[in-house]
């Protein structure tokens, strides 16, 4: 995947060229169109994050959306066939991102998991502010278009949480109860944080202390 910096100062995944393709009809060929259409891309899902994170998504229309990247409404249906589709192409990276980390601790030092969770929700806050908020505050039709990459992400957490569970490691003793308290805790403790100098620090202590056994 490259990246791509939106004029909304967004630093955001372009996932491959066909995200550039239109959903219907031809494919591009000029190397140019296909670069102007991945800065609308980023655009688009930098303002619609900005936008879905301020009102909330029903307030959001595709003529909101597109009044504030400046494009048409063909142009943007040339991307996504409604607004709720959206929300797969900001949230599928995280949480795609979200199980290659835990891959990646599941084959270390368990001691490494729960500290590397936390590292993960910090870094992504950092990241993709925006999109990341949109998470526990989505509306229904939303969710098909994120079912695959959430459950996918709560697999992996879970499978992670299970060896932190037998390692004896969980303040709770439980991968399930320590899941939700992730789930339900980790993003509203971001939001708390936000403008804190040392809300990095905070937040790692925070969350360890609520998720790590003190042995």
């Amino acid at each position: 995947p490259a990246s791509a910096t939106s004029k909304h100062g967004c630093i955001l995944l372009v996932m491959s060229s066909v995200v550039r393709q239109p959903r219907r009809g031809e494919p591009i060929q000029s190397a140019k169109v296909l670069e102007r259409r991945s800065r609308i891309y980023a655009d688009l899902l930098a303002a619609s994050a900005s936008l879905f994170a301020e009102r909330g998504m029903e307030a959001v229309s595709v003529e909101d959306i597109i009044a504030e990247v400046g494009i048409s409404r063909r142009t943007f249906y040339g991307f996504f066939a409604n607004k709720y589709a959206i929300i797969g192409d900001l949230l599928d990276p995280i949480f795609n991102a979200g199980i290659a980390r835990l891959n990646i601790l599941l084959a270390g030092n368990p001691r490494d998991i729960l500290p590397g969770v936390v590292d993960f929700y910090f870094e992504q806050w950092c990241t993709n502010r925006a999109a990341l908020e949109l998470i526990n505050s989505l509306e229904p039709p939303a969710f098909a278009y994120i079912e695959s990459g959430h459950r996918g992400f709560g697999g992996s957490l879970r499978k992670a949480l299970a060896v932190c569970e037998a390692a004896g490691f969980l303040r709770n003793g439980s991968a399930e109860y320590s899941f939700r308290l992730i789930s339900r805790t980790a993003i509203p403790l971001l939001k708390v944080y936000r403008d804190h100098p040392d809300a990095e620090c905070l937040y790692r202590d925070a969350m360890l202390s609520l998720l790590a056994s003190s042995s």
